[in-house]
């Protein structure tokens, strides 16, 4: 019980300050406070688990589990749409504080969700009860991923080559070891799945470093960087849903990535991409 309201109130201190650093980034609290499209795709998420739980009270455990993931892979294709447009956006440098902004709203409105829905969590943490309903959770969660991408111009900048090899190709290398050794550990594929996704973030992310004095090469590095994470979110989220016993350790009954946890060293890393910008653009 302590160490659960420990993790409570760190969770509530990095909203506060995520909150916070909006109010002095932004200026205009209009622009981040109440966003539509935040909370209809955070809402989205309980709907989509409520699918795959088939309308039982499990799907708030669900929804707690998937919540800190869901929310990343929305943050990050704001991001990434953002980013991909800065040659065609006027005074970029003005608005890449606001529009971090709002991106980072995502991961804040999570949080107030996961924190109103858990008085109704049952004991229990099922997961999904039926291929059917799992694959509609499925279905419901990329229809979200594909609103979020196709709600602004530029949705081709999603298929980059090199997160695509980077996460494929260690996909398929983890699942010849499975092969070969004739198992595979339950819960190993979270950490592999992560593993890839940071492999790709950190490895984008210094290279935007090295090429910080061009904007196409800029661009590209903080692409890669950002959609590595995506994918890898994104087949962890699908993964949860159809394969629980992939990315679920033994004996336990989540996948145990809470917000302090995942959400916390993704957002500073997409501070550090921020800080890149302000001194590219401050140049």
């Amino acid at each position: 019980m302590a160490s659960s309201r420990v993790v409570t109130g760190s969770a509530l201190i990095v909203a506060v300050a995520g909150l916070a650093l909006a109010l002095l980034s932004a200026g205009d609290a209009s622009l981040f406070l109440v966003d539509t499209k935040v909370a209809v795709l955070v809402s989205f998420g309980a709907v989509l688990c409520a699918v795959a739980a088939r309308f039982t009270r499990s799907w708030v455990a669900l929804f707690q589990d998937i919540a800190p993931a869901y929310c990343l892979v929305l943050m990050l294709t704001e991001i990434v749409q953002f980013v991909s447009n800065l040659s065609n956006i006027e005074d970029a440098g003005v608005v890449v504080f606001p529009v971090f902004s709002v991106a980072w709203l995502l991961p804040f409105y999570g949080l107030l969700a996961v924190g109103v829905t858990r008085p109704f969590m049952s004991s229990s943490v099922d997961s999904p009860s039926s291929k059917l309903s799992a694959g509609l959770g499925v279905l419901l969660l990329w229809l979200a991923i594909l609103f979020a991408v196709l709600s602004r111009f530029g949705a081709e900048v999603f298929l980059n080559q090199s997160a695509l090899l980077c996460t494929l190709g260690g996909v398929v290398f983890f699942l010849a070891v499975d092969v070969f050794r004739g198992q595979a550990d339950p819960g190993s594929w979270r950490d592999r799945l992560l593993g890839l996704g940071s492999a790709g973030f950190f490895g984008g992310t210094l290279e935007a470093f090295v090429v910080a004095d061009s904007l196409p090469e800029l661009v590209a590095a903080m692409i890669w960087a950002l959609t590595s994470m995506l994918y890898a979110l994104g087949l962890l989220l699908t993964a949860r849903f159809l394969f629980p016993h992939a990315v679920i350790s033994l004996g336990r009954q989540e996948m145990g990535l809470g917000f302090i946890s995942l959400t916390v060293p993704v957002w500073l890393c997409t501070f550090l991409h921020l800080y890149i910008l302000r001194v590219f653009f401050s140049a």
